[in-house]
């Protein structure tokens, strides 16, 4: 029986792709749960396991095949298409792991966007962006634009957005899968204040354990169904982080396919991510990769047409290559002057440079070389990284364009992962 504190309530919830048809994809397998109110929990799996999808029929975004959803004894499946999106507007916050933030408009702007489908007027709505913009340390980027911030900055910027109409539910999804250690422990110390000082149910998507620090209550889920619910106690920390933070196989498997599968639909992202993963791990030639990223859909690949198989499977084992000298690197003192270590950095910084190799000068590569040294060696954090390729070359930066730091830091973001595990002598 649902009680009085019950903010969720999901009853025998399946959910299905494409029901009926060949290619039927069971992810949701009689899921139920209750979720009171001022907890935060988390939905832990690993990739492919269900636990986005769950989050997504939780906010209504997605409706299940079978079963009921209840947000504080409302029907979601009773809503009409009015009332549903009244309760996603007002009723929730979404946090995403690719922050999606509005190109085209502002920082203020895009934490202000939600309370304009309220009809909420102009100046209010700007007074209360730019204070949770204050509340989140960020106020002095108000009037940037998204693709001039870190990753960490977007991301407190997407947090600040979801607070925007003071919804009684936070559900983030991934929130710190493309962040450094740094801005992650940023992140989750912000969503902990939100769930402890303000009194709002924090739900969280992951599959790192260590980012359950502050959660209450965890869902464990495996192939689509909840194999292990655990009640625990926060730890209380704000200044906790893991020592060395290290990206597993599926997440660096994640992250690089979002990396080179953009604009794809989210059934070819995900079947391309489980073989992609398998391949990091050498479960999967190269030629078997190869193979299933160009055989059909329907034959139970990811559907592309045969150059662009090749290409992408050619950059995934740049890629591995590109590991090995990163974990070697690691394993020793970073002397820039040596000239094998010198030789894995140029290794490193062609292939971050791929897309703009013949844009930049020797003199311009060498700065860049400089820069992935103190990068790997823990000189430089993310941001330091993207202001030095940005920065003008006569104080001393590389000159790039943000667009193209941001996308280099974020190559290199992969590559560095699961290395950061590596001891350094």
């Amino acid at each position: 029986m649902q009680t009085d504190d019950t903010l969720i309530k999901i009853e025998h919830v399946d959910f299905y792709y494409n029901k009926g048809k060949d290619i039927e994809n069971h992810v949701l397998k009689d899921i139920n749960l209750e979720i009171k109110k001022g907890e935060y929990a988390s939905f832990l799996g690993t990739s492919g396991s269900g636990k986005s999808t769950l989050l997504y029929v939780v906010s209504g975004v997605d409706k299940p095949t079978t079963g009921k959803v209840f947000i504080n004894n409302q029907d979601l499946m009773s809503f009409d298409q009015k009332q549903a999106a009244q309760f996603r507007q007002n009723g929730i916050g979404f946090v995403f792991q690719n922050f999606n933030l509005i190109p085209s408009l502002n920082v203020v702007d895009n934490v202000a966007l939600p309370m304009t489908f309220m009809g909420v007027p102009h100046s209010q709505r700007k007074e209360r962006a730019l204070m949770l913009l204050k509340k989140l340390e960020i106020e002095h980027l108000a009037y940037r634009f998204p693709f001039e911030l870190s990753g960490g900055q977007q991301q407190r910027v997407g947090i600040a957005r979801a607070l925007s109409n003071d919804p009684p539910i936070i559900l983030a999804d991934e929130p710190i899968g493309n962040l450094d250690t740094a801005n992650a422990t940023i992140v989750l110390d912000i969503l902990k204040d939100i769930n402890r000082n303000e009194g709002k149910t924090v739900v969280i998507v992951t599959h790192e354990p260590w980012s359950l620090r502050d959660v209450t209550k965890v869902f464990k889920i495996k192939d689509g169904a909840i194999v292990h619910i655990e009640e625990k106690k926060s730890s209380g920390a704000t200044t906790h982080r893991p020592q060395d933070r290290s990206l597993s196989v599926e997440a660096q498997a994640k992250m690089l396919t979002e990396f080179l599968f953009s604009g794809h639909t989210h059934q070819e992202i995900m079947r391309a991510e489980e073989f992609i993963a398998l391949r990091l791990a050498g479960k999967l030639t190269s030629p078997v990769l190869r193979d299933k990223l160009d055989a059909s859909f329907k034959n139970f690949g990811v559907g592309l047409w045969k150059q662009k198989a090749v290409r992408i499977s050619e950059q995934i084992e740049l890629f591995l290559q590109e590991k090995k000298h990163i974990v070697s690197l690691l394993r020793h003192p970073l002397h820039t002057t040596d000239s094998e270590t010198h030789y894995k950095l140029q290794k490193i910084t062609q292939w971050l440079l791929e897309d703009i190799q013949g844009r930049v000068s020797d003199h311009i590569f060498e700065k860049v070389v400089s820069f992935v040294a103190s990068r790997v060696s823990g000189d430089f954090s993310r941001d330091d990284f993207i202001a030095h390729l940005d920065e003008n070359p006569s104080h001393g930066g590389a000159g790039l364009h943000i667009q193209s730091a941001i996308r280099i830091s974020e190559r290199l973001d992969i590559l560095l992962g699961e290395s950061f595990s590596v001891p350094v002598s």
